[in-house]
């Protein structure tokens, strides 16, 4: 009798370790972040496999989108309608290549060492390049690239290398004109902003680590990409963080590069990953009250 209970009563401490246990591990691995916003996609194009580390898109118009890739120095132009590639310029050796914006005849390409590549009448035969210095130390690692309406350089800041996890969102403006960078960040969002209070911070996906920065050309808000665990931030015209968005990770396992149409149609960009080919998305952002079409 003193054996079986005992017994019940090992087993009865053991079960309470073991749920003790799944609470702790459910509190700190499993979450599910809730925002009045889902993502929808209307339509997938996967690319060919040049495009496989694809990491960085600038919609053109004329259902032609301008791509680069973590590693060679080339810019694919890729045709939706056509669903090919129909041009590859190539303007330099290989290299970590993170992010692309164009004005006018000039393509600007980012590396994640903080160099821009400028390659003037970039669709010709006879290109013109000349590499900028914009970042000297080696303790930064940038991946995002927007040319915003007053002729700078929006240049993201994926992670400062000598931080165990990023303390806020970081993105600096580059004056195009002067080729000088702002002193101050232009976007400077704190990890302790509300926008993240819900998440635990024992979270693996507590920390933003930027991949890509646009601006919506009709409403002006900001959006900001991350690839690590796959997140969209929307910034309010002020800078202010208006929602977040956790994406699916089957769907969107590598998201990089994200661009807008002169509509505002949103497309994002996703490297190869086991269980999905290399793709660009066309996306749109609902709202949960309403009623998805």
């Amino acid at each position: 009798m003193n054996y079986r209970k005992s017994l019940f009563l090992t087993l009865g401490l053991i079960a309470l370790v073991i749920i003790s246990v799944v609470l702790l591990l459910k509190k700190k691995f499993i979450f599910e972040y809730e925002s009045p916003y889902s993502v929808k996609i209307i339509q997938t194009w996967f690319l060919p496999d040049e495009l496989r580390e694809i990491s960085g898109i600038f919609h053109m118009g004329e259902n032609e989108i301008a791509c680069v890739q973590d590693e060679d120095g080339i810019i694919y132009i890729y045709n939706l309608a056509s669903e090919k590639i129909t041009s590859e310029i190539k303007f330099g050796k290989r290299g970590d290549y993170e992010g692309i914006a164009i004005k006018d005849e000039t393509a600007y390409v980012l590396k994640s060492n903080g160099k821009i590549t400028e390659i003037r009448d970039f669709r010709s035969d006879k290109i013109q390049t000349k590499t900028h210095q914009i970042f000297n130390s080696k303790s930064i690692n940038i991946e995002g690239l927007f040319l915003d309406k007053d002729n700078r350089l929006l240049m993201g800041v994926k992670e400062f290398k000598d931080l165990d996890e990023p303390e806020s969102i970081v993105i600096y403006a580059l004056n195009l004109t002067t080729l000088t960078l702002e002193k101050e960040p232009e976007i400077d969002i704190s990890m302790d902003d509300k926008i993240f209070a819900d998440i635990p911070s024992s979270h693996p996906s507590r920390y933003f680590y930027l991949s890509e920065i646009a601006q919506h050309p009709k409403t002006e808000e900001y959006y900001v990409l991350e690839a690590k665990t796959p997140k969209l931030l929307i910034l309010n015209p002020d800078k202010t963080t208006k929602t977040l968005l956790y994406l699916d990770e089957t769907s969107f396992p590598q998201p990089e590069g994200l661009t807008f149409d002169e509509e505002g149609l949103i497309f994002i960009s996703n490297e190869e990953d086991k269980s999905e080919p290399q793709n660009i998305q066309l996306i749109e952002i609902v709202e949960k009250m309403q009623k998805e079409k």
